[in-house]
């Protein structure tokens, strides 16, 4: 929980080579945030168990989740060097692969001294707890990985961990401390796409200095480092415009040249992202999926306007927005699920001439290969007048299926809504 030290000294240990207390008073009092993370290495039964919720000792996460808190709050009586902390927030999440249960953690605090000790307790904490809930089916089970991933605070600022990285591949992370990276290597494992599971994140977790897991080949790769940060999120409506696409050309439609339009028979390289998550319109909830598909889009050559985000209630609203001007495509992310308040797939049909039933079937079963329960999603793809509009999931990995099926496809579905392309 203190500073790094300088290189090759040691801030717990005394002149004379005795252990001691830091004496941090006259360090300054900032804003002071770990996170940190580590993996509980099991069998897939157990990975199926706990999703399920159907040990004998019920309630595994929950209480995984508790004790990791109360870890962090007592980590100075368990580290004897530790400073006492009035902890701000301590926060537990975890994540699921093929043959392990991920956990991250973050810690906050506004003091003299850091909380990367907190945040590692209460990793170990949660861990040693999912061993106890799980040993009467894998005795086997092995805490593995656990290390400091970020911190942020102090004289020095902010700090990564060189590698960046996650603690398993193919990981599948109920919540998470950071927005994904497009990577499209990982498998998309998923949580039911029923209710609340729908909008839950995707993430991929290589452990550093671990075992590598199997990983599947997806069509392209968008990788690359991101901080361990929480994004700041606007509440209600939010727009992440380009500043061509803020402003639209006279008579409130976006002109070709901004709008990117292209000569006819080429397709439209125009796009327009939409999340429907009432979660992040209102504030509480981080846009994990909307900037995965606005940069895979502009990576492909695309002028993107979004992502929008609209509450579920809303998104007749949202699509009305995204269409305005004639995009040649609008690519939807979250509300495709059976829940009450997943509305996407009524409100798409509602403003679409045509269905493409093939496009939508396809994502369906690039889901179910990897999880049974991604049948669920309601999502559909068609087109209003010129625009292509497709229904992605609102999780990462239901957004890597989209991007693997969508990327062969769309040049060619462009091409002949706009009137070329070959049609043998």
């Amino acid at each position: 929980m203190n500073e790094l030290p300088d290189a090759g000294t040691l801030s717990h240990v005394d002149a004379e080579g005795r252990a001691r207390m830091v004496d941090v008073s006259a360090k300054a009092e900032t804003t002071r945030v770990a996170v940190a993370a580590g993996l509980l290495r099991t069998t897939p039964e157990v990975v199926a168990l706990v999703r399920a919720d159907d040990l004998p000792k019920a309630d595994v996460l929950s209480t995984a989740r508790i004790a990791g808190i109360s870890g962090a709050k007592k980590t100075s009586e368990l580290i004897p060097l530790c400073h006492q902390l009035a902890l701000s927030s301590v926060d537990v999440r975890f994540g699921f692969a093929e043959s392990a249960i991920t956990i991250e953690a973050r810690a906050k605090t506004k003091g003299p001294t850091g909380v990367e000790m907190e945040a590692l307790t209460a990793v170990a904490i949660a861990g040693l707890t999912l061993h106890d809930m799980v040993k009467a089916v894998d005795p086997a089970a092995v805490l593995d990985g656990v290390r400091l991933l970020t911190k942020d605070g102090g004289k020095r600022g902010h700090w990564e961990r060189p590698d960046a990285t996650r603690p398993e591949d193919g990981a599948v992370s109920a919540d998470s401390f950071a927005a994904p990276t497009p990577d499209l290597d990982a498998p998309a494992h998923r949580e039911p796409a029923t209710g609340a599971a729908h909008d839950r994140a995707h993430t991929d977790h290589p452990a550093a200095g671990a075992p590598p897991q199997p990983k599947a080949v997806a069509p392209t790769e968008h990788r690359q480092r991101h901080a361990h940060r929480t994004p700041e999120v606007q509440p209600a409506r939010q727009q992440a415009e380009s500043p061509e696409s803020a402003h639209p050309a006279p008579g409130g439609h976006h002109g070709d040249a901004a709008y990117g339009a292209t000569h006819s028979g080429e397709g439209s390289r125009t796009a327009v992202v939409v999340v429907a998550s009432t979660g992040v319109a209102a504030g509480t909830r981080v846009d994990k999926t909307g900037p995965v598909l606005t940069e895979w889009l502009a990576g492909l050559g695309f002028s993107v306007r979004g992502p929008l985000v609209y509450a579920d209630a809303e998104i007749a609203a949202g699509l009305r927005d995204a269409l305005d001007g004639a995009p040649g495509l609008v690519i939807t992310t979250g509300g495709t699920g059976a829940s009450p308040s997943d509305a996407t797939p009524e409100a798409t049909l509602a403003v679409l001439d045509r269905e493409l039933p093939g496009v939508a079937e396809l994502i369906r079963q690039r889901g179910t290969a990897a999880f049974p329960l991604a049948a669920l999603s309601r999502g559909v793809a068609g087109l209003s007048g010129t625009t292509v509009v497709v229904n992605l999931p609102g999780s990462p990995g239901g957004v890597r299926d989209g991007i693997a099926v969508l990327e062969p496809l769309l040049d060619h579905l462009l091409a002949q809504v706009a009137g070329g392309g070959r049609h043998e």
